[in-house]
């Protein structure tokens, strides 16, 4: 059994709390008989004097909130520390016991809501006086407070979401104290996206050039308190402070999400170049707090490097007459060339390097070439006495390469026109009897000798080659030219 020595004065009343614990084998009722009995003090003196008996008074809840180390002013924030003291004043001359208890504390603490930092202490004229577990707290348990002195229980949580305000209250000797309620302050930003193709409908696939991604960004308080003047950035939508774009508004309590952003965002091809995913994040911003929300982005369509490259000789050129493309060439023709290069693919082709295989000296670079688009290029070559000879078409081939691209080429020819054509003329250059030269057209008889010059003429247009020269009159004569070129003569 167990005595309280109350010291109750004329009109006073105390309640006197305990717990006892029930065997595992007992039966039967249990009975609990109070007694209480008092007698006149002897010493008591008159109410405003000081007495030799327990009195528990002033008991209370109070709060307070830490931020990165310093005390602050509520609203409280996510990860923000509340030390709350339960203090029970003894301000009798002995000892006294009440109970103590905090139930609210479970549901502070209920799914990870806030964790308790540190232990939980009592403290006795702010002297270390016992560590007092979560179970006991919130169930309830009693505490002895010597005479004069002041109790305190002091515990830590740290929030680790927000939902409103933080309630909590203690009971102490049966009574509860008034509740404690901390301000909070936390929004929160979500975003999602729907693509749409360009004719508007709903797109099951992956995002292409020129369809539409819908975007919502919807803030809500989570908070007890307004929240005003909220800035809301989504820089690829083109809401940044930097432009003074940015969205600003007030979100009140309690309500449901508040829709900032609701619009489109046209597919540009730049994301289809990247070849990764959109993503697109809306920031919220309030006073030194930034909250990021990300969609989950939108796959766009596999790409497609098809570099084209097409080549046709346009015109002919002697002289100063201009013949048509398909005319026959003879050398020194002047043969243009048009190379058209385009990209028939769905991302965009850099560092394209055009070349041309008879014009050595013959080389352009496209830096970039978006699908679709083509470049044009012009190249002269002179055909060669060689092409003609070889009596085969010219061809001409053109190549182009990009950096997304393997080489693709594209063949052109010109047809060389090749006429054969030798001359032979002989002519008699003199005519010698004995010592003596005789006149050009004097009558030869036997014995005259003769000299005849022969002239051998390529008035074609190709090379001859192996040219046997001989003549009838003089059996051992044979001459053999290797070479000879148009309009050249032996």
């Amino acid at each position: 059994w167990s005595l309280w020595n109350l010291g109750l004065k004329t009109g006073d009343s105390k309640t006197v709390s305990f717990k006892v614990t029930v065997n595992k084998n007992a039966t039967g009722t249990i009975k609990n008989v109070a007694i209480a009995e008092g007698k006149e003090s002897k010493d008591e003196k008159d109410e405003d004097g000081p007495t030799k008996n327990p009195v528990l008074e002033d008991s209370k809840k109070t709060s307070s909130i830490t931020r990165n180390g310093e005390e602050v002013e509520a609203p409280a924030k996510k990860g923000d520390e509340i030390t709350y003291t339960i203090s029970v004043k003894n301000s009798g001359e002995v000892e006294g016991t009440t109970s103590v208890k905090d139930a609210d504390l479970a549901e502070i603490l209920k799914d990870g809501k806030a964790e308790l930092v540190g232990e939980i202490k009592a403290y006795e004229n702010n002297e270390e006086k016992a560590t007092i577990s979560q179970e006991d707290l919130v169930n309830g348990y009693d505490a002895t407070i010597s005479a004069n002195a002041t109790y305190k229980v002091v515990f830590t949580v740290k929030l680790n979401t927000v939902n409103g305000k933080v309630l909590n209250k203690a009971t102490i000797g049966g009574k509860d104290t008034e509740t404690d309620e901390v301000d909070t302050l936390d929004y929160e930003v979500k975003k999602t996206s729907e693509l749409k193709k360009i004719d508007g409908n709903e797109a099951q696939g992956k995002a292409e050039l020129g369809d539409k991604i819908h975007y919502t960004v919807t803030v809500k308080n989570l908070g007890s308190v307004e929240i005003k003047d909220l800035v809301v950035e989504d820089e690829m939508l083109g809401y940044t402070t930097e432009k003074k774009t940015q969205i600003v508004k007030t979100i009140p309590v309690g309500e449901d999400e508040v829709i900032v952003i609701d619009e489109d965002y046209t597919v540009k091809q730049s994301d289809i170049d990247a070849q990764q995913k959109i993503f697109n994040t809306a920031v919220g911003k309030y006073e030194d707090e930034e909250k990021p929300a990300t969609d989950d982005g939108k796959d766009v369509v596999d790409p497609i490097k098809e570099l084209d490259i097409k080549k046709k000789a346009t015109s002919v050129t002697r002289g100063k007459e201009t013949l048509s493309a398909d005319a026959k060439v003879i050398a020194g023709d002047k043969v243009t060339y048009t190379i058209t290069v385009t990209n028939n693919g769905n991302v965009t082709l850099t560092n394209i390097v055009v070349t041309d295989d008879l014009v050595p000296d013959f080389k352009e670079e496209v830096k970039s070439l978006a699908p679709g688009a083509h470049k044009d290029f012009t190249v002269v070559y002179e055909v060669k006495q060689a092409d003609v000879d070889a009596g085969n078409a010219i061809v001409n081939t053109a190549t182009a390469k990009a950096d997304q691209d393997e080489d693709n080429g594209k063949d052109e020819t010109v047809v060389p026109d090749t006429t054969a054509n030798v001359d032979v003329t002989k002519t008699a250059t003199s005519k010698t009897r004995g010592k003596e030269t005789l006149a050009e057209d004097a009558k030869v008889i036997a014995g005259d000798e003769v000299t005849y010059t022969i002239t051998v003429t390529n008035n074609g247009n190709v090379t001859l080659t192996n040219i046997v020269v001989t003549d009838d009159l003089v059996p051992d004569f044979k001459e053999e030219v290797k070479s000879l070129a148009p309009g050249a003569h032996k």
